[in-house]
């Protein structure tokens, strides 16, 4: 019996543990997920703000008990600590505190990618009881959506104009909030051509929402009036002061796990995991046991100032993909690693 541990319960990580119980029924899958919610549709979370998806247990792709009921074992709430790679063991600690080590044949890591601070002033001094948040995991959607309903705000600033950024405006302004939009680039959606936008941009005028282009934040404060956001906008200073102040500029790799247990990384920060630009690296059968997938490897982009950059188009099929491949060429008799392109 081949014993499978993965680290991660997002899509990729979920993936590659249904296709690990598809590809050998006799596995022994353990999947090691550091909060609550496993198998989330991150994808969603707006559409929760804007009332559309109702109520937040909705945006699970599947619950505990169902993904328990495919054989794999849950251990919510457990970070994993350490990779001991040449003794085929995971140190995770658990909901209360203790250390355990897992042994494992076969190692899948996709721990992901965290929200980038994108060197703005004040950030990480600043948090949700300050009304100054982040919105990248369910664990950010609880934090903002208990701000929301306790201090009720009637006005935000959002830094950042990617999809999660402009998804998240029109949540704000559906809930009747006066909303300022922070840019970096000279227009929203930088992903796309300037026209489309440009289209964007004047439904976003059209709405009430103040949009500021070509503007990067530089420093989050509390002050006697709210929060203030500054920049610099053409040159000139910028200041603008919101009730609640919300920060989506990109992500950066989660790879310190993969870092401490040796792994190269590459561009980005990413894990090096590829040799060339095709989707599967395969290892020889007596070679390493660990694999890594989704925003933790090597072609995931990362922190540009725009939210849309590190999404895949907004896409979760990447990930999927990801993981199934990656399960793949593990139970195949090597290490397989899947990157996102």
């Amino acid at each position: 019996m081949t014993r499978i541990v993965i680290i991660g319960g997002s899509d990729a990580g979920i993936s590659a543990a249904l296709r690990a119980r598809e590809f050998d029924p006799l596995s022994d899958v353990t999947v090691v997920v550091a909060d609550d919610y496993p198998n989330f549709s991150i994808c969603g979370i707006p559409y929760y703000f804007t009332g559309e998806v109702q109520p937040w247990q909705s945006l699970a792709h599947r619950t505990s008990a169902d993904l328990e009921a495919t054989g794999m074992r849950l251990r919510l709430n457990t970070l994993a600590t350490s990779i001991d790679v040449d003794g085929r063991r995971l140190e995770v600690r658990n909901p209360d505190g203790r250390l355990e080590s897992i042994a494992y044949d076969e190692l899948i890591v996709g721990t992901g990618a965290l929200p980038s601070r994108a060197g703005i002033a004040g950030l990480d001094g600043l948090g949700p009881s300050d009304g100054v948040h982040v919105i990248h995991l369910m664990g950010d959607t609880i934090a903002l959506d208990r701000d929301l309903a306790e201090r009720e705000p009637r006005s935000a600033i959002i830094v950042g104009a990617g999809y999660v950024g402009l998804e998240m405006a029109e949540a704000f302004v559906a809930r009747g909030m006066d909303v300022t939009q922070i840019q970096r680039g000279s227009e929203v959606l930088s992903t796309l051509d300037p026209e489309l936008g440009a289209i964007v941009h004047d439904e976003l005028d059209a709405h009430g929402v103040e949009v500021l282009v070509d503007t990067t934040a530089t420093g989050i404060e509390r002050t006697a009036g709210g929060l203030s956001v500054s920049g610099t906008r053409a040159g000139e200073t910028m200041t603008r002061t919101a009730d609640l102040v919300l920060v989506v500029v990109g992500v950066r790799p989660n790879t310190d796990l993969l870092e401490r247990a040796g792994a190269r990384l590459g561009a980005g920060g990413t894990d090096e995991v590829t040799s060339d630009d095709s989707a599967v690296d395969a290892a020889p059968s007596d070679g390493p046991n660990e694999a890594a997938s989704a925003d933790v490897v090597s072609g995931a982009e990362t922190d540009s100032g725009d939210d849309e950059d590190a999404e895949s188009g907004g896409l979760s099929w990447p990930w999927i993909a990801g993981g199934a491949v990656v399960v793949a060429g593990l139970v195949g008799g090597g290490v397989a690693v899947a990157r996102r392109g």
